[in-house]
């Protein structure tokens, strides 16, 4: 499971070498790395190396990694205890953090309705010393009651090298955006929804229908251009963003609510 010994010079190397990397990869790899040349300089011995690497050591640790998350779906936790050092730290896609326990026990099997695969899609390893990083995006396919959902991962892990085996360290996972399908609405619900709205008279958001979408600008810039997600609810294109009007009983929109991770910022109708 191991690979040819670098030191950090040679790991620095290895990264101008490097091929082109998306660069989402390229910065989550910067950082990981840095965070194991610390970790490295922390917990390393004083004296006396763990041995050389083994070559093929990259191949062996991705081909773990995929070992790992074809256990997810069973809830095999044999193969995820065997891989995980004792001092393990797992943040998901959520940002909930786990100790090795916490996530061992809640690693359990897909429910009967359900059936589901997790698969490496591409995969960067870089080496330091007795440490390892790997950033992977990972395809997640799932039947749910015989319906297809498609989603995507970024995982950043760090691993040691101790006492001739390597452990994982850490682990974190990002989910990848997707845009929700476009809701088709009547033109009527569109111009309900445009109009001038603002917020304690600090600023002015207009709002404008175009074609399928919204056109949403402040102080005469555009923002975004907002495709409905259901009725009153729209959406912008690779974002998280959502724009929510809420309507009196005639049916016209006297509120936009710019909502942000959860947050949400109040403008109100003025013409």
């Amino acid at each position: 499971m191991l690979g040819t010994h670098l030191q950090e010079r040679r790991g620095l190397a290895a990264l101008r070498r490097a091929p082109y990397l998306p660069p989402m990869f390229q910065r989550l790899l910067s950082s990981a790395l840095l965070l194991a040349f610390v970790v490295a300089g922390c917990s390393a011995p004083q004296s006396g190396a763990t041995g050389p690497l083994r070559e093929g050591g990259e191949d062996e640790l991705v081909k773990a990694t995929q070992e790992m998350l074809d256990a997810v779906a069973p809830g095999d936790k044999k193969v995820w205890e065997h891989f995980l050092a004792q001092e393990a730290i797992y943040t998901d896609e959520n940002g909930k953090t786990y100790t090795k326990k916490e996530f061992l026990d809640e690693l359990k099997p897909l429910p009967p309705i359900a059936k589901g695969t997790l698969k490496i899609r591409k995969s960067a390893v870089r080496m330091s010393g007795d440490h390892a990083v790997i950033v992977h995006q990972d395809d997640e396919n799932e039947e749910i009651y015989g319906q297809k959902i498609t989603t995507g991962f970024v995982s950043t892990d760090t691993w040691r090298l101790l006492q001739g085996r390597w452990e994982l360290l850490s682990v974190s996972v990002i989910g990848l955006h997707a845009d929700p399908a476009v809701a088709k609405l009547a033109p009527a619900r569109f111009d309900a929804c445009a109009g001038e709205y603002s917020v304690a008279g600090a600023g002015t958001m207009t709002v404008r229908h175009e074609g399928d979408h919204l056109i949403v600008e402040r102080d005469g810039r555009q923002l975004a251009a907002a495709y409905p997600e259901g009725d009153g609810i729209f959406f912008g294109r690779g974002s998280s963003d959502r724009w929510v009007f809420f309507f009196d009983d005639a049916g016209k929109a006297t509120e936009l609510r710019q909502r942000r991770r959860g947050n949400d910022i109040v403008w109100r109708r003025t013409k």
